[in-house]
């Protein structure tokens, strides 16, 4: 294959419809029914774009693989040395593009977003992509007005993608100054919607920064979200919920401090993540690293702001287990009240740290 360019395969699985309407009746909400299914493989070169298209539905990600697991594909007039390592991947590729493409019907994606690490040094990567096309419910929210999504009995929401910020000049743009709708490259991917929705009947989100921060200061903004009814589950976490023992945790692929960071986990009926033994704790740095592909910072639900050195979960739980790293809890100049693990990566344990400071986070709750 010459490098630079893309092969697709398409296999048509099922048929069905485009739903384009905030005002739909609940007898016509969508569920889950593939449209197509595609595989998309691009070489790893400077100016390589992946481009993902549901000429009917809404993009949904199934799995991609940046690395490499073949010797042949995307291999014309490279050596033989730069092709032997066939268990090559790279951690986080699938949340990756999960986060910038889901929901949408066109994606284009430079491969350089999978670069944040080299998963195999001096061998030539590929990207392969499989996503399928599913027909969804497409709600439109101006700026400080509500989304409303809505199922049938029975039936709850599945958030497939939610974006926040503005990608044209009229939608949204009713008696509004053309210096609030000419920026059109302002677009946040959005985890709040999901986290919020997920496994509910009927929910709303507003529209607003203080829900979604402000991509792009001075511009009018609207909410786009694509979603799906799924037949209720009796039991488990709700969709896009990761279910360890008998608590479902959320990843926000987003930066709060920790006290915005607690609220949005408080709207969701949940906490900031606790842990109560050494498997826990590995398995919220291990969350972490498979929805980013890294070990980055992030906040958990320990704090000790009510009294210097007594530190407590904001879950209410006991705080029996901890592992702080070297030198830690310290209280730098008297002002880290807030608890974060992969300070340093995944080396480093706890760390106490400023509560002001803009971490992902990890949202808990029970079964």
């Amino acid at each position: 294959m010459a490098s630079g360019l893309y092969l697709t395969l398409l296999f048509c699985l099922s048929c069905g419809l485009w739903i384009g309407s905030n005002a739909e009746s609940a007898q016509q909400k969508t569920t889950r029914s593939t449209i197509s299914t595609q595989r998309l493989i691009t070489c790893d070169d400077a100016d390589s774009v992946l481009h993902l298209h549901c000429e009917r539905g809404v993009i949904s990600v199934q799995s991609v693989l940046y690395g490499r697991e073949d010797s042949e594909i995307c291999s014309e007039g490279r050596p033989g040395n730069q092709l032997v390592n066939t268990k090559c991947s790279q951690n986080g590729s699938l949340e990756t593009l999960k986060t910038r493409c889901n929901g949408k019907k066109v994606c284009e994606i430079n491969a350089l977003v999978f670069r944040t690490s080299d998963p195999c040094y001096g061998i030539y990567k590929y990207v392969d992509t499989t996503y399928s096309c599913f027909p969804a419910v497409h709600t439109v929210a101006c700026e400080s007005s509500l989304a409303n999504l809505q199922c049938d009995d029975g039936q709850v929401i599945s958030v497939i993608g939610a974006y926040y910020g503005r990608t044209d000049p009229t939608t949204c743009s009713f008696q509004r100054p053309s210096s609030q709708v000419q920026k059109t490259d302002c677009l946040r991917p959005s985890s709040e919607v999901a986290a919020s929705c997920n496994g509910k009947t009927t929910c709303s989100v507003k529209a607003s920064n203080s829900v979604f921060g402000d991509p792009c200061v001075g511009t009018y903004k609207y909410l786009e979200v694509a979603h799906i009814c799924e037949r209720k589950s009796r039991s488990g976490c709700p969709s896009g919920w990761d279910q360890y023992g008998q608590r479902c945790f959320w990843f926000f692929n987003s930066e709060r401090d920790w006290a915005t960071a607690e609220r949005t986990c408080i709207s969701l009926r949940a906490n900031l993540a606790s842990f109560q033994s050494h498997h826990e704790y590995v398995y919220l740095k291990n969350l972490v690293n498979r929805k980013k592909g890294s070990y980055v910072r992030t906040w958990l639900g320990g704090t000790d702001a009510a009294k210097d050195g007594v530190w407590l979960w904001t879950d209410g739980s006991k705080f029996n287990y901890v592992s702080w790293g070297r030198g830690e809890p310290n209280n730098h100049r008297g002002r880290e009240d807030c608890m974060e693990i992969n300070l340093k990566g995944s080396t480093q344990h706890l760390n106490d740290e400023k509560c002001s400071r803009r971490n992902y986070f990890i949202c808990a709750k029970k079964v």
